[in-house]
């Protein structure tokens, strides 16, 4: 009976402890630092270690695999440019894996639970995954479950050990523990740990906190952006891979205020002007430092500046500073001190790459075909033409040729443009394999035999051919379109809608869009959706923009302006300027406030904490009191005086070379006064009467509570001892 419950009970044991190990590898598996390889070892090796006859591998053969991982990590780290984080989850990968293959005892079992909390740990700052937060509840949960599981072990294990000289106790000893196998005793444990999280959630907003994508801005590696790179260089890539990771969330509004449309928008990123025969870059790379564009106290929108469209853009932490805009954008603002801008019309944001909230007003280009015939680009100022219509000196001939054959019968620098956009719509291919990527002139090779490749290929197609007509042109990277959200009311960019066009100068028309990729099947605009999977992917995308606002995002600026909203439903409407004035919420962004009007408020979260702090306090109160309310009233004046005894006694037992211990009961601390001092020889006799009448049954009388009041007076009169016969405090 006692061997049946004892394996009952190390079988639970170990799988609490095993499910604490397995979901601290799915959390560095959550964050990305622990490929998938990885992920099938460490399931294999919690397999193995569920059983009890698992292979045993030599301490020669496990000192010789430390040291050849540790060799392998140094060299990773120092040579190979491995991330210090990166270098930290896999030797806790491997420390946890050894950990548990070679478990000998609970004491095991603790340090892999430490362990499984630094890899927690790590991979919070890691990953902004919401599936983190389920992995950390489920963890949570077990944690509770295997450490009190492991510290009844351990007492066994140390009451075994110290009976059979040693020797590690066997299934059987383990069966004592059976009474608490009850599924009340598991309910219990379940209910503190939901407890202790609802009471962490609680203090997680309302303690002061930073917002977690600011602490780890330093630590998380910036999203390569697939398709976008400040700088076009043909020929490199022979194949594009396109990501559907997000890069925004637009919400886009017209002048008076109602949603528009982001189909077709270009977003603009960064315009280069310099062509070397293979690569696109800036002519002038310096950067100009714009400090009244933002500020935190600056709303917009622009006073002198034209507008017809708002965005509230929410970029992700990208590999590049680029922001990103409809063009032409006449104001920026966000939480930022300092823009940082180029000459070719590209917005840079300095410092850490992190998560970032602003908004962009602008004005678009709208010019009919027929005024832009009027136009005549070639007209432009040296300041544009000159380095707009710059060409390498090694320029293939032909290309100038085809460019004078594709625009011939244009009447107008508009028509030949459009005649170029034209033919490379009809007579070429969008594919984002590009076989020319060795050719030694890439570009001759896309326009003359190979006929297919990538947008960038076709804007720098086109650009050059309008600069060897003379017009002032030059490309731009960027995003293009959109996918529209129904559940948050957004605009997503993917990476996969990286793009590049081109944008063509018109004198008082401004830079003119012009899209010389044709729709091809897969390509940029030519995709298609089932509408119940568009449906799933919106939801998912809504609940990571949530996640990302409610835990990620909220700091102090949520924090005060709950405080503030608080106040001013407190104060009513009349004082609302005021509290406004006091507690300004500025630090938050103009979305996240827009969001927060329509809400609930963050003023519940003090508000429930409170409510929780005055409910602890009286069951404490009940508590204490517990014990004696249901007393008679002689019964509970006397166990008042015990304790006020009892407490007096100790204070004294400070200065005793030989006290009593800690948890020594009230007869026993009346032993050691009695032995200390002659006024207190009766406090043994009286707690003897107090203990038959709490618990004997015997009826109190006014008697005993006189007694107990004298010893409470003498217990603070100066006396002489009997045991020492120095003058002394009375106990």
């Amino acid at each position: 009976m006692n061997a049946a419950a004892g394996r009952r009970f190390v079988g639970l044991h170990r799988v609490a402890t095993l499910a604490v190990v397995a979901l601290g590898f799915a959390a560095l598996w959550v964050a990305g630092e622990l490929g998938d390889l990885a992920a099938l070892l460490a399931a294999g090796v919690i397999g193995l270690a569920a059983f009890d006859r698992r292979p045993r591998i030599p301490g020669g053969a496990w000192l010789a695999v430390q040291l050849l991982f540790l060799g392998w990590l140094l060299q990773g780290w120092l040579l190979g440019g491995r991330h210090v984080l990166t270098t930290f989850a896999l030797l806790l990968v491997f420390v946890q894996l050894h950990r548990v293959l070679t478990r000998s005892s609970t004491r095991d079992d603790l340090y892999a639970c430490f362990i499984a909390f630094g890899q927690l740990l790590l991979s919070s700052v890691l990953t902004v995954n919401a599936a983190w937060f389920v992995i950390f509840v489920l963890w949570f949960v077990a944690l509770v479950w295997a450490l009190l599981l492991t510290r009844l072990a351990r007492a066994v294990e140390q009451d075994q050990r110290h009976r059979r000289a040693g020797r590690q106790p066997t299934a059987a000893a383990f069966g004592t523990l059976q009474p608490l196998l009850r599924w009340r005793w598991g309910a219990g444990v379940t209910a503190l740990s939901v407890g202790m999280l609802a009471s962490t959630l609680v203090l997680f907003f309302v303690l002061p906190r930073l917002q977690a994508s600011f602490l780890s801005a330093s630590l998380l590696p910036p999203v390569p952006v697939s398709g976008f790179s400040e700088q076009v260089r043909l020929g490199e890539l022979g194949l594009v891979q396109l990501s559907d990771e997000p890069v925004m969330r637009v919400q886009l509004y017209d002048r008076a205020g109602q949603p528009a449309s982001a189909a077709g928008a270009y977003w603009h990123g960064l315009a280069m002007d310099r062509f070397d025969g293979r690569a696109w870059s800036l002519s002038d790379p310096r950067r100009t430092r714009l400090g009244w564009v933002g500020g935190a106290r600056t709303r917009g929108p622009p006073r002198e500046q034209p507008w017809s469209l708002r965005q509230e853009v929410a970029l992700e932490p990208l590999d590049t500073g680029v922001l990103f805009h409809l063009a032409r954008a006449t104001g920026i603002y966000g939480e930022f001190r300092a823009l940082e801008t180029v000459e070719t019309e590209g917005y840079y944001l300095p410092g850490h790459r992190r998560r970032r909230d602003y908004v962009v007003y602008s004005e678009p280009v709208q010019r009919s075909l027929e005024e832009l015939r009027e136009l005549d680009p070639r007209d432009a100022p040296d300041h544009v033409r000159i380095p707009y219509t710059q060409l390498p000196a090694e320029l293939s001939s032909r290309i100038p040729a085809l460019a004078q054959d594709w625009t011939r019968g244009g009447a107008t620098p508009a028509d030949e443009a459009l005649l170029i956009q034209q033919r490379l719509h009809e007579d070429f291919t969008y594919s984002l394999a590009q076989p020319s990527s060795a050719a030694e002139d890439p570009l001759l090779a896309f326009l003359e035999d190979d006929r297919e490749g990538h947008c960038e290929y076709f804007a720098t197609a086109m650009v050059v051919m309008l600069r060897t007509r003379g017009i002032p042109a030059r490309i731009v990277n960027g995003f293009q379109g959109g996918e529209w959200n129904p559940v948050g009311s957004y605009w997503l960019v993917r990476q996969r809608d990286a793009h590049s066009w081109v944008e063509v100068w018109f004198g008082e028309g401004g830079w003119v869009v012009f899209d010389p990729t044709p729709l091809g099947e897969g390509g940029l605009r030519g995709r298609a959706r089932i509408r119940l999977l568009a449906r799933l992917g919106a939801w998912a995308d809504y609940g990571r923009v949530r996640w990302t606002d409610v835990m990620l995002d909220y700091g102090l600026d949520n924090q005060a302006e709950g405080l503030r909203r608080l106040l001013a439903w407190a104060s009513g409407d009349s004082s609302y300027s005021l509290v406004r004035l006091m507690l300004d919420g500025s630090g938050s962004s103009p979305q996240r406030r827009a969001r927060a009007e329509g809400g609930l408020g963050w003023w519940v979260a003090p508000l429930v904490l409170v409510l929780l702090l005055v409910v602890l306090a009286a069951r404490l109160g009940r508590r204490r009191s517990g014990s004696t309310r249901q007393l008679p009233v002689a019964l509970r004046r006397a166990a008042r005086l015990v304790r006020r005894l009892e407490a007096r006694w100790r204070r004294a037992a400070r200065r005793d070379p030989a006290p009593p211990r800690p948890d020594a009961t009230a007869l026993a601390w009346a032993e050691w006064a009695a032995s200390r001092h002659p006024r207190l020889a009766d406090a043994p006799d009286a707690i003897a009467c107090w203990y038959e009448a709490r618990f004997g049954g015997r009826e109190p009388d006014e008697e005993l509570v006189r007694r107990l009041a004298r010893l409470v007076r003498a217990s603070r009169r100066p006396g002489q001892s009997t045991s020492t016969g120095q003058k002394s405090s009375a106990p």
